[in-house]
């Protein structure tokens, strides 16, 4: 990888960063920090029992089988439920790589913007609505 290449890396929305520590003599790696955006099993479990369904526009995927993702991109997103939802890999990477906007909404609700413009709304599962 050459200098532009890392630099292009480097200054991406998505790039995550660890500190790796190494001995100065031996080279060898001494410590390295902990993964910054990792979501404590607790609110994952919250997020999926709130959403029931993945929140991707157009996927019905039961949450359970599915990863807890930020709704904003970090750094900007926050590690709370506000702006946690349940996705998969593939979605996720859309999300993140192909020009997709997301926010959450004081109803619960994410607003995804397409890279086209189109406008997809998801909600919550309701749970004072059986049917929902």
């Amino acid at each position: 990888m050459d200098a532009d290449d890392a630099r292009d890396v480097a200054l991406r929305d998505d790039t995550r960063w660890r500190r790796l520590v190494t001995d100065p003599v031996a080279g060898h790696l001494v410590a390295r920090s902990g993964s910054a955006h990792r979501i404590p099993d607790p609110m994952k479990a919250a997020v999926r029992a709130r959403n029931r369904v993945r929140r991707f526009p157009g996927c019905a995927t039961q949450a359970k089988h599915t990863d807890t993702h930020h709704v904003a991109p970090s750094p900007r997103g926050r590690t709370d439920p506000t702006d946690l939802a349940p996705g998969c890999h593939g979605h996720h990477r859309v999300k993140t790589h192909s020009g997709w906007r997301c926010e959450t909404r004081p109803d619960g609700s994410i607003l995804r913007t397409g890279p086209l413009g189109t406008r997809h709304i998801t909600y919550p599962w309701n749970c004072a609505d059986p049917g929902y």
